[in-house]
C-alpha cells in the first residue's frame, strides 16, 4: 500500500495502474476486510470505489500506511499515561489486525481500559455489528445518560 506514496514511481502507479487494478480486485479486498464475516450486500453495492481509487486518495492512504508503521510504536511507552476512558473493540477473527498482538496487548498497556472482543468477527465491526459499536461509543461518551440538573 505504501508504494503509492513514493515520489515519481508512486505518481505513475496512482495515475495509471492502481485505479484499474483496484477495480479488478475490489471484491477480494472487501472479502479480506470483512472475513470471516460475509461482505454486506449494502456495502458491496454502495461503497464508493471510484472515490477510494482517485489518485489523490491513493496517495493519502499510502502516506498514512507508510508513516503509521514507524510512528505508532514511538507512542506505545506512553499508553499507560492515558487518563480518559478507553474502550477497545476488536474482532477475534480479524485478518488485518491480530486480536492478541494488538487489541489484547493494548488493553494490557492501558490499565483502566475496557476490551470487548467480538467473537469470530473481522476488521469491519462497524458494518457487521453497528448497534453494538454504537452502544460501546455511547457507553464511552456517556451518551444517552440524563444530563445533570441544577
Amino acid at each position: 500500500m505504501s508504494m503509492a506514496a513514493v515520489p515519481v514511481l508512486g505518481d505513475v502507479m496512482r495515475c495509471t495502474l492502481s485505479p484499474p487494478l483496484g477495480w479488478l480486485i475490489r471484491h477480494r479486498v472487501f472479502r479480506n476486510l470483512f472475513a470471516p464475516s460475509p461482505v454486506p450486500a449494502r456495502f458491496e453495492a454502495e461503497f464508493p470505489v471510484g472515490l477510494a481509487l482517485r489518485p489523490s486518495q491513493l496517495k493519502a492512504s499510502a502516506a498514512d500506511t507508510a508513516l503509521m508503521i514507524p510512528d505508532a510504536p514511538r507512542h506505545a511507552p506512553r499508553y499507560g499515561e492515558l487518563a480518559m476512558p478507553v474502550f477497545i473493540m476488536a474482532g477475534t477473527g480479524d485478518r488485518m489486525v491480530d486480536f492478541d498482538r494488538q487489541a489484547a496487548w493494548l488493553h494490557q498497556q492501558i490499565p483502566h481500559s475496557q476490551l470487548e472482543a467480538v467473537e469470530a468477527a473481522g476488521h469491519m465491526l462497524h458494518h457487521i455489528e453497528p448497534r453494538r459499536v454504537a452502544a460501546t461509543i455511547e457507553a464511552a461518551t456517556g451518551a444517552g445518560q440524563d444530563a445533570p440538573t441544577t
